[in-house]
């Protein structure tokens, strides 16, 4: 799980990287002098409801700041500055992440669907059925609510899964050895 992490952190730093050299490029030096007020347009009615939009939409700081047309760094001075601008990004974050949350839940706990089944002869019959919990969705709840206990538990599960790799591998280049005989 730490190793996606950080290729997901490894990949955002990236693009900030390639969005901060994109925008090096772009600026003509007529344009450096312009963007000292860049921040007024954001501070907008329809500046702000533009950040909250996209901050909703699940874009990052990075991406937002790409679509702003400035660097990142830009981005969170703005946000350390002007509190209507971190504002609107932290609603537009909040709302989606109450959307996730609400969705990891239901999937932790499990849940029940109706689906429609068509038979032969085109009659349309409701059938009820249960969404089992899925012990990873529940987890991740768990790691996230409680991390003094949970935490450990997901590196020794990672550590153990891991393991069932390696012995997977070992196993099939068994195989593969026997077969070439």
């Amino acid at each position: 799980m730490s190793s996606k992490y950080t290729i997901a952190k490894q990949a955002d730093e990236n693009i900030r990287q390639a969005s901060w050299e994109l925008n090096q490029q772009r600026l003509s030096l007529k344009d450096k002098i312009m963007a000292k007020g860049k921040y007024e347009k954001w501070l907008s009615e329809d500046g702000l409801l533009l950040l909250e939009g996209w901050a909703r939409s699940g874009l990052t700081n990075v991406q937002i700041a790409a679509k702003m047309g400035i660097n990142p760094d830009t981005l969170y001075t703005y946000i350390s500055k002007y509190t209507d601008i971190a504002e609107a990004l932290n609603k537009g974050k909040e709302i989606v992440d109450f959307k996730v949350e609400n969705a990891l839940l239901k999937r932790a706990l499990g849940y029940d669907i109706v689906e429609t089944v068509y038979d032969n002869s085109g009659h349309a019959k409701k059938i009820e059925k249960h969404i089992k919990p899925d012990v990873r969705a529940q987890i991740i709840w768990l790691s996230n609510r409680k991390p003094k206990y949970w935490r450990k538990y997901i590196a020794a599960e990672a550590i153990a899964e891991e393991a069932d790799t390696d012995t997977d591998t070992n196993t099939n280049n068994d195989k593969l050895k026997e077969e070439d005989k």
